[in-house]
């Protein structure tokens, strides 16, 4: 988008932002006008899943991480590392 209409864009939709639908007003408030305009460009077109929490999106990662550091017996040391109860960490470490 060429700047001088992004700029422009970007003026009106602060001031008018009560008449962006949801989601997109709320988009707007906590990504911005970049953000938003990101956000559109990348996922424009396509329906997009977003999980309640960044915990669900991470569980993965979350999961290679603790492995990594995982000796058969370090559940406690895993727990408070990572800020979660004993049988959160062993239940994400044997779940499939």
């Amino acid at each position: 988008m060429r700047s001088a209409r992004k700029k422009l864009l970007a003026a009106i939709a602060e001031r008018r932002k009560d008449f962006l639908p949801p989601p997109y007003d709320a988009i707007l408030d906590e990504a911005g006008f970049d953000g938003l305009c990101s956000i559109v460009d990348h996922f424009g077109g396509l329906t997009v899943y977003i999980p309640g929490s960044v915990e669900r999106i991470m569980k993965d990662c979350l999961r290679a991480e603790m492995l990594e550091s995982f000796d058969g017996t370090n559940y406690d040391a895993l727990a408070k590392r990572f800020e979660m109860t004993r049988r959160q960490v062993r239940k994400l470490l044997h779940d499939s």
